[in-house]
């Protein structure tokens, strides 16, 4: 190989190791960003999006399902038809409409924070409208890709999926109403992963 060969070489392979070592720097420093605005959070003005007395059960937690060889972007939390859906937390209205897949959709932009709820039955705001947590922005409902009726749930900071199941371990130790009553039936650490569940958005 010649002196010139071997330097185009050289340069191509520290070109992808520096590339590596910035995406592995990236991916550490949106984990840390994350991980400590969750910390830093008052979790006490989040509001749990069901009332504790419409809660059933967890249908289905976040993460991948090897079954479906997809990741499940938010948690479904089984409720009835047509129970109210609260807004997580105060912010504006972005999308109020029926969309492929998730069916009746409302998503809100909090700050930093997004949150989009799916399958509801009856949509009761408006984009651009400003809601405060707790206030009832739906009903539940099964529409769009779902088997039966509840409540999909995402959480994103700065556009980062975050585990709905994370933030509600912090909205526990800060609020000893709905949000406890609520997940105090089930551990989402210890649940076990439905992979027959296919109903919700991936």
């Amino acid at each position: 190989m010649s002196v010139t060969r071997l330097l185009k070489f050289l340069r191509r392979v520290v070109g992808s190791a520096l590339l590596l070592v910035a995406i592995y720097h990236l991916v550490q420093f949106n984990s840390m960003d994350v991980s400590a605005a969750i910390k830093a959070n008052n979790w006490s003005y989040a509001r749990f999006p069901v009332h504790a007395k419409d809660f059933v059960f967890y249908v289905s937690p976040f993460g991948w399902r090897p079954s479906t060889g997809s990741q499940h972007n938010g948690i479904d939390i089984g409720v009835d038809l047509d129970k109210e859906v609260l807004a997580w937390w105060s912010g504006t209205v972005k999308v109020a409409d029926f969309t492929p897949g998730c069916g009746g959709e409302v998503f809100i932009v909090s700050g930093n924070w997004d949150s989009r709820f799916c399958h509801l039955n009856k949509i009761l705001v408006k984009p651009g409208q400003t809601v405060k947590a707790g206030d009832v922005v739906a009903l539940s409902g099964s529409t769009g890709n779902s088997q039966g009726p509840h409540l999909h749930w995402e959480i994103r900071y700065k556009e980062n999926l975050i585990d709905p199941g994370v933030v509600i371990k912090h909205m526990m130790a800060a609020d000893k109403g709905e949000t406890l009553q609520a997940t105090e039936s089930q551990d989402l650490i210890q649940l076990k992963r439905d992979d027959s569940c296919h109903d919700c958005m991936i």
